[in-house]
């Protein structure tokens, strides 16, 4: 917390006077933008909208699938089969979730970060002796 502190996102130091649960967020083609984020559950056969949460544009995708999930189940009463969505949804915290529910995931796993901190599992040797 004391890095942070020392180097606060953008959005730890500013807010906008007009819209404050909005947030600025970098995109590649537009450069920063202040907005929001519509995560959902939709049901692919029927074309049917069968949950829908809007937050900040700095909340995470991945970190709101169990959300939009327990929304979707108390609303429609229904546990689903499977889920289905993009890669950046393939999180352990949310194959686990899914795990324990009984519901598939067809998830594709995240790519390695190239983030600063973080490594891929090819960046790691694998020592039985000292194992």
């Amino acid at each position: 917390k004391a890095e942070k502190q020392k180097h606060p996102g953008v959005n730890d130091r500013m807010a906008s006077t007009t819209d404050p649960e909005a947030a600025v967020i970098t995109r590649a083609s537009s450069g920063r933008i202040l907005g929001h984020k519509d995560h959902r559950a939709v049901d692919d056969k029927r074309g049917v909208i069968l949950a829908t949460q809007a937050t900040s544009a700095a909340v995470t995708d991945e970190g709101m699938l169990p959300s939009v999930l327990s929304e979707t189940i108390f609303r429609q009463g229904v546990v689903p089969e499977g889920v289905a969505a993009d890669a950046i949804y393939g999180t352990v915290d949310n194959y686990r979730s899914l795990n324990r529910m009984g519901i598939a995931a067809y998830i594709p796993r995240q790519r390695p970060s190239s983030q600063p901190g973080r490594f891929s599992k090819e960046k790691f040797t694998y020592l039985p002796e000292v194992d």
